[in-house]
């Protein structure tokens, strides 16, 4: 069994995430940022573009909460949050860290 994942670059996933978004949660208002600069040094960052913040408003998230409305972003991107191989051979991983502001629109 091969437990390695296939490299994105950056901008692939970038992409990808903000595919996904869209796709998913028709967002009125979605800003995506790669926050990896910030945390230069720290294991997570071994290969670039792994720390990222959504802010995002949409109808979708009406009448859930705060838990909720995180569940349902991971959900959609749950394949490409680090998994335990990651974390062990971390230039493999593909996103590490994940800020989340959801609101309703």
């Amino acid at each position: 069994m091969n437990n390695t994942q296939p490299s994105l670059s950056q901008d692939s996933l970038f992409f990808i995430i903000e595919q996904r978004i869209n796709q998913h949660f028709s967002p009125t208002y979605c800003h995506l940022q790669d926050d990896s600069h910030e945390h230069a040094g720290h294991v997570g960052s071994i290969g670039g573009g792994k720390h990222f913040s959504i802010s995002m408003q949409s109808t979708v998230f009406a009448n859930t909460t705060a838990v909720k409305r995180h569940q349902m972003v991971y959900t959609v991107l749950h394949d490409l949050l680090d998994s335990q191989y990651a974390i062990c051979n971390p230039t493999q991983g593909y996103i590490h860290a994940l800020k989340l502001d959801l609101r309703v629109s």
